[in-house]
């Protein structure tokens, strides 16, 4: 905490050193900062940068008390938002019944897209909630299939949220690839697309298509670089990984030929399952297919 008692001390400087300070409306941290005039930026980034030092010291709990000290200060912190909502999501993980977690979560996601509707720029924030939906997805399934009954498709509202977020950027965000190894995206995209067609709903298939060609687009160099080991387990032969651009744009070219009743799509299918092995993605491509015979 002695981080977050020198946070305080740069507070009592700044009413120290403050020319004549408004009164604070409600009493509040906003007003204060507020009172400051031309105070604030200086109080609110000495704050900031003590938050990022001790989140890089991996002092969590010192980083968190900081960054909603910032959020106090100043509400409209893009960057202090998203890492409390990160913070707060491990505190979901941890509550013990599927039915508490879901609440817990549902509110924290109305909680974080409540805030971006209020900005200009939500794409951090927008990276966080679909971090949270992808991170539930693997790490507590049981309170993943319960988000279905406010969202039916949860998949497809994370890649949403991802390439909305890219939008923005004109990047896809780094803190969701990594949380997935930067392998699983191709993956989910293609089991997204390839669900929607299986299912007949052939906007939402469209829709994942066209994301997949963008992230292809925005981070076809960086996906490129990134290899997967074969399903056989052939570490040692760099010609037999799997390039992750290389497995978006085969499975992206599955179901457009699936969609199109292209005679190799079975074939296409063979070839990346080849590559890949099992996954969810590659049964999702089946029964695209099986829904189309």
């Amino acid at each position: 905490m002695k981080r977050l008692g020198l946070a305080l001390l740069l507070l009592v400087a700044a009413v120290l050193v403050a020319p004549e300070p408004a009164p604070v409306a409600g009493g509040t941290l906003a007003g204060f900062a507020r009172s400051l005039g031309g105070l604030r930026v200086a109080v609110v980034d000495a704050v900031f940068l003590q938050a990022e030092a001790a989140r890089r010291a991996g002092r969590r709990d010192d980083a968190t008390d900081l960054y909603e000290l910032v959020l106090q200060l100043d509400p409209d912190d893009e960057a202090a938002a998203a890492y409390v909502a990160e913070a707060r999501f491990d505190v979901v993980l941890q509550v013990p019944d599927v039915a508490s977690r879901h609440a817990a979560l549902l509110a924290l996601l109305d909680e974080i897209e409540a805030t971006w509707g209020r900005r200009t720029h939500k794409a951090r924030l927008q990276e966080v909630a679909a971090r949270l939906i992808l991170t539930t997805r693997f790490a507590a399934p049981p309170v993943f299939e319960s988000l279905r009954s406010r969202w039916p498709h949860p998949e497809r509202i994370a890649l949403r949220w991802l390439v909305a977020a890219a939008r923005e950027t004109g990047r896809l965000p780094e803190a969701p690839l990594e949380l997935l190894h930067l392998r699983e995206l191709p993956y989910l995209v293609i089991e997204v697309a390839a669900t929607a067609q299986a299912q007949g709903d052939l906007a939402a298939r469209d829709q994942a298509l066209a994301d997949g060609h963008e992230i292809l687009a925005l981070r076809q160099p960086l996906l490129a670089q990134l290899v997967d080991v074969p399903w056989d387990g052939t570490l040692d032969q760099t010609e037999g990984r799997l390039r992750m651009d290389e497995v978006l744009q085969r499975g992206l070219t599955c179901v457009e030929q699936i969609a199109a009743g292209a005679a190799g799509a079975q074939a296409a299918i063979d070839e990346l399952g080849a590559l890949t092995g099992p996954s969810r993605a590659l049964e999702a491509l089946e029964a695209a297919l099986a829904s189309e015979r």
